[in-house]
């Protein structure tokens, strides 16, 4: 068998590559899981009134805005512990967790209100 040497050349930009490949890795987002309480089931968009009802039961609180028009239709909020329901009539438009976070989908497109540039 023949004794390979390699350059220092060689050897110095494969070392590079492997710490810089390491690099990366460290620096690479870590998708953090949400809490069990926030992954729960929440009513979801169009469920009724009445299925929200037959699902978590009775609602803490309820209250309604609007309902002048066909312009501005009844929403109904109906509160549970934990989360909120907003109906539009009697239809789920969403539902809520007070202080979740909140999931940003194609935040790159976001534009500055100023004019100024992207956020």
């Amino acid at each position: 068998m023949r004794n390979r040497r390699y350059r220092p050349s060689v050897l110095l930009a494969s070392g590079m590559l492997a710490v810089s490949g390491g690099a990366a890795a460290q620096n690479a987002p870590v998708a953090i899981p949400p809490p069990a309480s926030e992954t729960a089931a929440l009513p979801s968009r169009g469920m009724s009134m009445a299925a929200v009802r037959s699902l978590f039961g009775e609602p803490a609180s309820q209250s309604q805005a609007g309902g002048t028009g066909p312009a501005q239709p009844l929403i109904h909020r109906w509160d549970y512990p934990g989360f909120s329901v907003f109906f539009e009539r009697s239809a789920v438009i969403d539902s809520v967790r007070p202080g979740a976070r909140t999931v940003l989908h194609h935040s790159e497109e976001l534009r500055r209100a100023d004019g100024a540039g992207t956020l």
